[in-house]
């Protein structure tokens, strides 16, 4: 054979081997993004960062009876989510009626995509600050001198609470759809006090400690 056929043959079987390493990475692309739920803010960039990605509203969990807010979610895969909610703990619960203040902070390491409409989250964890309006003689973020020195040792008007959850998101496929997606969501999260005390205080039940709460996510953008 001559040279330059041997030279036209190598050329030929490289150029086969480099399509086909290329379509194999095309296969896996395909294979993966119909479970790998995407939730990234494609529009978002600049100033418009700033803007919230998701409205919530949640029943009970220590924010009240009920609240309502606005968050960001931000991350490589948008696994991170800030959320502020105000919250209404009317007088059948409580002294009078009180506003609760939440700042709450969330991470949700799997973003699984089902079908082309339904994914999953199989976990959702975080924590939260809690503050409530009051009187200052029941309320207070430091202790009162007439207390003295150490007699409470923690503020009646701040509480921090960690929470575990799951949620299930609908992808809405209308363009103009003001909501992208919609999410049911369930937690379950325990006070600060309350996980003290159960170390503490061995009659104390596991039922007694968690606080059960769900709630809804519309998310504007995917």
């Amino acid at each position: 054979m001559s040279r330059s056929f041997i030279n036209t043959l190598v050329c030929a079987v490289a150029l086969l081997a480099s399509c086909a390493v290329s379509a194999q990475e095309q296969a896996q692309e395909v294979a993966v993004k119909p479970w790998k739920a995407q939730r990234l803010h494609a529009d978002y960039e600049g100033w418009k960062r700033a803007l919230p990605t998701h409205l919530k509203v949640q029943y009970a969990g220590g924010m009240g009876i009920a609240s309502a807010g606005i968050g960001w979610d931000y991350g490589r895969s948008n696994q991170f989510e800030t959320d502020f909610h105000v919250g209404f703990l009317p007088r059948h619960y409580s002294d009078r009626n009180h506003a609760v203040f939440t700042l709450k902070q969330s991470w949700m390491p799997w973003n699984i995509r089902c079908t082309d409409w339904l994914g999953i989250e199989p976990l959702s964890c975080g924590l939260y600050l809690t503050t409530i309006t009051g009187p200052r003689a029941i309320y207070w973020r430091s202790e009162p001198s007439k207390y003295g020195d150490a007699y409470y040792r923690f503020a009646t008007r701040v509480r921090a609470y960690l929470y575990l959850g799951q949620r299930a998101t609908w992808y809405v496929q209308r363009p103009d759809a003001t909501f992208k997606q919609v999410s049911l969501y369930y937690e379950l999260s325990v006070k600060e006090l309350d996980a003290i005390a159960k170390f503490t205080n061995r009659d104390l039940k596991m039922r007694d400690i968690f606080y059960f709460s769900f709630g809804v996510r519309l998310g504007f953008e995917l």
